[in-house]
Order: structure tokens, then C-alpha cells, then sequence
């Protein structure tokens, strides 16, 4: 099957998407949903032009990825099965030649709106997730939702010989989902755990620029008081504390394997973890894992090996003396999950629906 992908991306800029596999710059989980899914769709024996304005277009992993300037004419020419809209609903606009048209989810609203019609599918990352946009937007049909299809991990990232240390703390999360809750509460623990070490990943300087271009301005964002106090800290520096910046998704698995403990105190401003690569990271990395119960964690990571879950809002007495606890304990050896989110056992999903999907058609 020939598909054709286009995405409503720009946040993390022109990339190749080459830096997923060996890149030393931060992308973000959308991208590198669309990238790997993709290339695994190649690798299932598909066709795949992505329109997405990389820093140089080509072929990549067996893909096209052509400017976003080019897909109208491609998917109004060019004979094709699928067009997958990804976070992108008013791409389904067109009077295109697809056989089957998907709406692939990574964020957490999209305009809905008219397009439901020209909809055949639509793949979210969790069953939390699809709930809610029905919710949102009623004119949506419920039996064209299917459910965990946009989400998935490379195993092969965390197969290095790294050496753990069980007293390093990790958060690699966006900072505006609960760092400052952390922050807060690190003193604590660090009089508790006298060499526990916190190291945080993310790219600050994009996030932290945007915030203050909007303040500069006068407007006031829901994110800005947190945004205040971690630049405060960034600023001032807290023992223990590392702010590293944001780096490729290999050398991120290295810091995670290097990691004990995976603090994550979701707390999100609106709904908005509809999966989090973040906790499946951390699993796959054999980090003991504690985060919150906010919005779909409960429903894929309260099972997961190592993984404590706890209730909003954030409790700091509970937060310290669980954290403490997970530092100061001897620590089993990780779990092997045969890792249930594979790319490619999510590219063969895609796969089976769009065929019955298009068997459905000729019936």
C-alpha cells in the first residue's frame, strides 16, 4: 500500500529525521511517533511520503519525506490508499484519490469539527485519550476510534552495558508537568539521601524563551508561575541538581539505563498525558518509576514492574518519603517486558486495521 502522512508539527523545528536513531538534539514524542511508525510501515514492504518540512527533504529509512507545501498536489495526484492525518483533521479537506483516511493522534485537542464524515478511522494513543475527545466533540463516531496506536519505544536503545547508579534521579518529562513540584521538595530529600543526585533533561531554553516572549508582551500563561520558580532554580543552582538541556533520544537511554529512580509528579495544567513516553522510558530503562495518576498513567502503567503510582494532588510528605524509600532500597534486577509497545508490533496494528477497513469498503 502507498501512504500518504502529513503532520501539523513545527514545535522542535527542522530536524532530519536521522536524529532520531543518532542525532544529539531533543524531538519530541509526536515527531518521532510519525517517524517510526513510518519507517516501520517501510519495513512491512509499504510506501510512505511524509510532508513535514525537515531540514533536508529525501529519502530517509526507505521513506520520502517531501515538503508540506507539496502534499496537496501529491494527495490530489498521486493515486494512494491511505492518507494519515496526523494531528492535522483539516488535511481530509481535500478532494484527495485515498482509499482510507486516519486520523492519528498525539496531541491533546485538534479540530474536529466538519471532517468526522471524511473519516474513516482514528488512532489515539490510550483509551483515556479517546474518551475524551469524545467527550469534546460529540459530532466524532465513536465506532471509527481504535485505541493505543500511536505510541511506542526502540528496545534497542537500551541495550548497553551501563552502570547504574541507585542514587541518581532522573526527570526528563516537559518541566511546565510537575518539575517544580520536585524542585520544591528536593531539599528534603537530599537531607535524607545525603549523594542522591537529580538530572534534569529537557530543552529549558526553548521552553523558557517562549514563556518569557508571552510575558514580555503582557500576556499571562496558565505555565508562567511554574516557569518562574524553575528558572529561579536553574538560575540559582540546588544541591544536587543538574540541568543537562536537551539531547538525542540515544544518549537520553544512556542517562535513563545510568538512573536509579524515574521521578515524574505528573501534574498536568489541562489534560494532557494521553500515553507519556516519559514512563515508558523509564520502564524500559529498569528505572524504578514514581509518578502521579493523572490522566491516562493510571490505565497503562499501574501494572508496570518498579512503577508506583501517586494520588493528585501532590502530597509533599508522601512524595519525599516514597522517593527516599525507592533510593535507599536494594533494588531488584529489571524486568524484562518483551516490551509490549514495539514500533513495529504498533506498524503491524496500522496495518491490520487499514486492510479491514478497505475489505469493509468492498463488501
Amino acid at each position: 500500500m502507498r501512504f500518504l502522512i502529513v503532520s501539523a508539527y513545527s514545535y522542535w523545528g527542522d530536524f532530519l529525521p536521522t536524529d532520531i536513531d543518532k542525532g544529539d538534539r531533543q524531538i519530541g514524542g509526536g515527531e518521532t511517533a510519525m517517524i517510526q511508525v513510518a519507517k516501520n510501515l517501510v519495513e512491512l514492504g509499504h510506501e510512505v511520503f511524509v510532508f513535514y518540512d525537515v531540514k533536508r527533504p529525501g529519502k530517509y529509512a526507505g521513506v520520502d519525506y517531501l515538503p508540506t507545501s507539496a502534499f496537496q498536489s501529491f494527495a490530489c495526484d498521486l493515486e494512494h490508499e491511505v492518507l494519515v492525518s496526523w494531528d492535522l483533521p483539516q488535511a481530509l479537506r481535500l478532494r484527495d484519490r485515498s482509499k482510507v483516511h486516519v486520523v492519528a493522534f498525539q496531541l491533546n485537542d485538534a479540530d474536529i469539527g466538519v471532517y468526522d464524515h471524511a473519516v474513516d478511522m482514528y488512532f489515539h494513543p490510550s483509551k483515556w485519550h479517546a474518551e475524551r475527545f469524545l467527550r469534546m466533540y460529540p459530532e466524532m463516531t465513536a465506532s471509527k476510534v481504535r485505541t493505543r496506536l500511536t505510541n511506542g519505544i526502540d528496545p534497542y536503545r537500551y541495550r548497553k552495558d551501563v552502570k547504574r547508579n541507585p542514587r541518581r534521579v532522573i526527570y526528563s518529562s516537559s518541566p511546565d508537568r510537575g518539575l517544580h513540584h520536585l524542585l520544591r521538595f528536593w531539599p528534603r530529600i537530599r537531607a535524607e539521601v545525603s549523594d542522591a543526585e537529580l538530572h534534569v533533561f529537557y530543552d529549558m531554553d526553548k521552553w523558557l524563551g517562549i514563556e518569557t516572549m508571552l510575558k514580555n508582551v503582557g500576556l499571562k500563561t496558565p505555565a508562567g508561575e511554574r516557569a518562574s520558580l524553575v528558572s529561579e532554580v536553574r538560575e540559582k543552582g540546588l544541591d544536587g541538581v543538574t540541568f543537562h538541556g536537551g539531547i538525542g533520544q540515544g544518549q537520553l537511554a544512556i542517562e535513563q539505563l545510568q538512573s536509579g529512580v524515574m521521578v515524574y509528579p505528573c501534574d498536568p495544567l489541562q489534560p494532557t498525558e494521553g500515553f507519556s513516553m516519559t514512563c515508558l522510558e523509564a520502564i524500559t530503562a529498569g528505572c524504578s518509576l514514581i509518578t502521579s495518576d493523572a490522566d491516562a498513567l493510571p490505565e497503562l502503567w499501574a501494572d508496570a514492574p518498579n512503577t508506583t503510582l501517586l494520588p493528585l494532588p501532590v502530597d509533599d510528605n508522601v512524595w519525599v518519603d516514597t522517593i527516599v524509600k525507592a533510593l535507599v532500597t536494594e533494588r531488584l534486577a529489571p524486568v524484562n517486558l518483551g516490551v509490549p509497545h514495539l514500533w513495529r508490533s504498533v506498524a503491524r496494528r496500522w496495518e491490520t486495521e487499514i486492510v479491514a477497513c478497505i475489505q469493509s469498503q468492498s463488501q
